[in-house]
């Protein structure tokens, strides 16, 4: 516990259960030591013959367990993972009977239902801040195969797309490493007890319920202590039966009672079909409801959503496909591009049995219909990737631009790819990062800068704990030929963890700027007080009036020339692992659209995988230069790491399966 406001003192309570597991009385003594800071306790203790007691040190009782000064736990990006280790020791006769080590984090969860306009949206505060949620759903890989190195590499690229929670659907039992790596990444969990469809009302299964109830707090007790617990959550569609429901609501609060918890994320303000037994932990102020998106939208359409309908002031589901590059799609589409032309090329049976399903129709016809019909796969993967950057950037940056004014948290479905997959996912089955990786990290960042598509203001996103000061806020409009057409520059400060809107870009559609190429494009950036940039992002725009037919809207594109850039890289070891350092500047006076990087195993060789960049597939103006970094692991055996540059996109690339 902690005296919120104020972060100091902490208070600690450590509970016990001792089993006396022989027919005989026992007598010993329960030991306890915090190992950071030296802090003991102990307690003499009497079990009789078979007896289960808990045993209970309080700071009422035991002050050394009043903490001055702690060390916090906190989210991704919000401060440090700081964790404490308990060793807890009994002992019959001065022998060691039994001893057991935790790990553990000091932090306190509130939360604040936020009213507005009849809906509600849950706010998570931890120690007493506001925590921005931004995360989604994960699944386990195909084979339930648990693998630790996988999951700590899956967790790492979360955090490092400035993401702060995930969630399984229904698998509320993954391995203890799965939390201890969330503990020290800052991942924040919410474990969902049960299968969406499993044990709703009207079934007759489980016909078990009190192995049920048993299995149940065997979870609470299992992962009570982790700090990256955050949130429970009965299920996450529908709603249980009431005498599931009751006996979980129960235990979670005798149990735990330090966490909040939800009945489901299908309880928006305007469904009025909850149950009555439900009701009391209503509302829930986050939910999956519609309207939503698993397929494709228009960029604009997630700020409509966030300002007009209630259910996304805490959207928990929402997302939208994100196919691989082409070196993954050779791994597991054997016929890629072995298709007749035309529509649905390079689709088929195979491409449908890894995802391209239902869901994805929308997207396959964006890409076609605003990009133009593909000339070759490579031509089909870059144009998808197109609508992919658009896509995830805006739902990420929608919420971002009414933070706490109206939104608290957003959750894409979903995050991971369960098997080798051209749907939901942001790295790959093979963790290779995608499209989406990159434009939800950068949407995400600490301080951000952004463009809203529905009227073209420039707003930038805190999400530190601190204000800042003294920055300065760019924009650049360029037509097709790279013509500069617009700017402006203003200096600003910024309050901390909230949004500002600055000014807004001319607007095409109202004529404020005239004779605008059909593509043109727009350059953001936010430096500090010593002009060193913070944030930039890149958007490609169309002058065309949207009305219902946006055919060919993008497609100039495809007449971008070839640029040649100037590259440096120079590799160095940093631990285990090794850092590129990569210099790119493009000398020419034309664009330089989507760039991609990739660290190869020797010329010619695979990508280096799993890799991790601060930034990718991005472009720049005539004259820019951008420093990036990647870091990789150092096991490469013979060949050593080559930098390989794919510029994109270029009618010459469009033509050959092997791109560039």
């Amino acid at each position: 516990d902690l005296p919120l406001p104020k972060t100091s003192p902490a208070y600690l309570t450590v509970s016990v259960e001792l089993v006396n597991v022989t027919d005989s009385p026992q007598k010993g003594v329960l030991k306890g030591t915090i190992l950071e800071n030296g802090v003991e306790f102990e307690k003499s203790v009497e079990l009789g013959p078979r007896e289960k007691r808990k045993v209970v040190f309080s700071p009422e009782k035991y002050p050394q367990l009043v903490i001055d000064e702690p060390r916090l736990w906190w989210p991704n990006n919000y401060g440090e993972q700081n964790l404490y280790r308990t060793s807890l020791v009994f002992k019959v006769n001065g022998e060691i009977s039994d001893e057991e080590d935790v790990t553990f984090g000091i932090r306190k969860i509130t939360t604040e239902l936020y009213e507005l306009d009849g809906s509600y949206g849950l706010r998570l505060y931890i120690n007493g801040k506001r925590v921005f949620c931004r995360g989604g759903y994960i699944q386990p890989e195909m084979m339930f195969d648990w693998d630790e190195r996988r999951y700590g590499i899956e967790i790492r690229y979360l955090t490092e797309a400035n993401l702060n929670y995930v969630a399984f659907e229904d698998i509320p039992n993954p391995p203890d490493e799965f939390l201890d790596i969330c503990d020290r990444y800052g991942l924040m969990f919410w474990n969902v007890f049960y299968g969406c469809y499993w044990v709703q009302p009207g079934t007759d299964h489980p016909s078990d319920i009190d192995l049920l109830e048993k299995c149940t707090i065997d979870i609470i007790k299992r992962y009570r202590n982790h700090p990256s617990l955050v949130l429970y959550m009965s299920m996450n569609e529908g709603e249980t039966r009431e005498d599931v429901y009751e006996r979980w609501r129960r235990n979670i609060i005798e149990l735990d009672g330090t966490r909040p918890f939800v009945p489901s994320g299908s309880f928006p303000d305007y469904r009025k079909d909850v149950p009555e037994w439900i009701k009391k932990d209503t509302p829930v102020g986050l939910n999956d409801y519609p309207p939503k998106s698993y397929d494709w939208q228009d960029p604009s359409t997630y700020y409509r959503w966030v300002r007009e309908e209630g259910n996304w002031m805490f959207m928990i589901e929402s997302g939208s496909a994100s196919l691989p590059p082409i070196d993954s799609l050779r791994r597991f589409i054997p016929d890629l591009g072995r298709t007749s032309e035309g529509d649905p090329y390079p689709l088929n049976e195979t491409w449908a049995h890894h995802g391209a399903n239902s869901y994805y129709r929308g997207y396959d016809r964006a890409l076609r219909r605003r990009y133009g019909s593909p000339k070759s796969v490579i031509d089909y993967c870059w144009k998808a990737h197109f609508v992919t950057a658009n896509q995830h950037r805006a739902m990420f940056e929608a919420v971002n631009h009414r933070m706490w004014s109206i939104t608290s948290g957003f959750g894409q479905w979903k995050l991971n790819s369960c098997w080798p997959s051209v749907q939901w996912q942001i790295y790959d089955w093979y963790f290779r990062p995608m499209v989406s990786y990159y434009y939800i990290k950068k949407a995400c960042e600490p301080l951000h800068v952004q463009l809203n598509p529905l009227d073209l203001t420039v707003t930038v996103v805190n999400n530190n704990f601190e204000p800042k000061e003294n920055l300065e806020v760019a924009a650049k409009l360029y037509d097709f030929n790279m013509q500069l057409r617009w700017e402006k520059k203003v200096e600003m400060d910024i309050e901390a963890n909230t949004y500002k809107d600055t000014f807004t870009i001319p607007s095409v559609i109202k004529r404020q700027i005239r004779d605008l190429t059909p593509v043109y494009f727009v350059k953001l950036e936010l430096k500090d007080s010593n002009g060193s940039l913070i944030s930039d992002n890149f958007y490609w725009l169309s002058s065309q009036v949207l009305v219902a037919d946006d055919t060919d809207r993008f497609i100039d594109l495809e007449k971008l020339p070839t640029v040649k850039l100037n590259v440096s890289c120079k590799i160095s070891n940093k631990g285990k692992e090794k850092v590129a350092r990569v210099r790119v500047e493009n000398p020419t006076d034309k664009l330089a659209f989507f760039i991609h990087l990739a660290i190869i195993n020797g010329l010619n060789g695979e990508e280096i995988l799993p890799v991790f960049w601060n930034d990718n597939y991005f472009s720049l103006l005539p004259g820019e230069h951008k420093k990036v970094d990647a870091t990789f692991e150092s096991n490469m055996k013979k060949a050593k790491p080559i930098l390989k540059v794919c510029l994109l996109y270029t009618s010459d690339a469009a033509d050959e399966l092997d791109g560039v």
